[in-house]
């Protein structure tokens, strides 16, 4: 019966770990007076939740799906603020696994701070 039990154990911990999803959580604050629109950052495996816009002072959860990145970067931060595009890299993720538990984003019109939390 143990032997059992331990069997069943261990296929539930394998199919738990095939369904397994690395997320990158962000934090962002639009700290402006205009709206922030087609806000991404890459990688993100998610299509349907891969862009946001943000209204001015709103602040908004991102999380990245980091699925099949099974190598070492940075971030890539793009959106678009009063007609133009920006955009700025940041971060590092090592294997496809964020080393931050959160990643603080306050954007303005004229700087970007990043702030992470371990």
């Amino acid at each position: 019966m143990k032997n059992y039990m331990t069997l069943a154990l261990a296929h539930f911990l394998m199919l738990a770990a095939c369904n397994h999803k690395v997320i990158s959580e962000f934090e962002i604050v639009n700290d402006t007076t205009l709206r922030i629109d087609s806000l991404s950052i890459e990688p993100n495996a998610d299509v349907e939740n891969k862009y946001i816009s943000l209204a001015p002072k709103e602040t908004h959860t991102y999380r990245a799906n980091m699925a099949g990145k099974n190598a070492d970067g940075s971030y890539i931060l793009s959106y678009k603020l009063n007609n133009m595009i920006n955009r700025r890299s940041f971060g590092y993720y090592s294997n496809g696994t964020p080393l931050e538990y959160l990643t603080n984003i306050n954007i303005a019109l004229d700087s970007v701070v990043i702030v992470k939390e371990y």
